[in-house]
């Protein structure tokens, strides 16, 4: 069985559907796509660096392409689809879809605000050119899957362009973060690619309890 066929596997016992919503945020839904392109056994992921923004929560940070979803009546697979021609120019459409991974809250100060779900692609044995729109995104990248796990790459920093979080015994808290050509993935988008690597059996992202987003 192929690694792809592996990774399909793994993600066919979840579904596009829901999670349990609060306070009338069924349609505040968010959808990203994790895609995978390139020799399956070692294989890149897409990820997008945002625009420096006012008033965007997550400015300037590393991301997978994505966004809210417009609406309920828009799954999180069509979301995903819509948002990625958006953002970097590529047709999932035509892509091979392996899956969707059940929506997490989305938290702000505590309080959820949403929900964000990942549906995974595999675009083929080619790294297509990526297209950033210029608006939301201002750069993306085909970033090796061997980068993502390594080691040396896995930090913890605090972050300084957001109020500090505090614990339960009132001291900062560190983040965990892997780093990539002076930029950092953290937060949600860590907490989403720490999820897809548990879930096909890759589980190298040790996952903090306390990972903020």
């Amino acid at each position: 069985m192929s690694r792809i066929d592996r990774i399909r596997r793994s993600l066919a016992k979840e579904g596009d559907s829901g999670i349990e919503q609060k306070d009338g945020l069924a349609d505040k839904r968010a959808a990203v796509a994790i895609i995978l392109a390139g020799d399956p056994s070692s294989f890149r992921l897409c990820f997008v660096e945002r625009s420096h923004r006012q008033g965007d929560r997550w400015s300037g940070d590393m991301a997978f392409p994505g966004g809210w979803a417009k609406g309920p009546e828009e799954g999180l697979r069509a979301a995903a689809v819509r948002e990625t021609l958006e953002e970097v120019g590529l047709d999932l459409l035509q892509a091979d879809f392996l899956g969707v991974m059940a929506p997490i809250p989305i938290s702000r100060f505590d309080i959820d605000i949403g929900s964000i779900g990942a549906c995974v692609f595999h675009l083929g044995d080619r790294c297509l050119d990526l297209r950033p729109d210029g608006y939301e995104i201002r750069k993306a990248f085909w970033i090796p899957d061997a980068h993502l796990n390594h080691p040396d790459n896995h930090i913890r920093f605090y972050p300084r362009h957001r109020p500090p979080l505090e614990n339960h015994q009132g001291s900062s808290r560190s983040r965990p973060a892997i780093a990539f050509e002076g930029r950092l993935i953290w937060g949600l988008t860590y907490r989403l690619l720490a999820r897809f690597y548990a879930r096909i059996g890759q589980d190298r992202l040790a996952m903090d309890p306390d990972l903020g987003q």
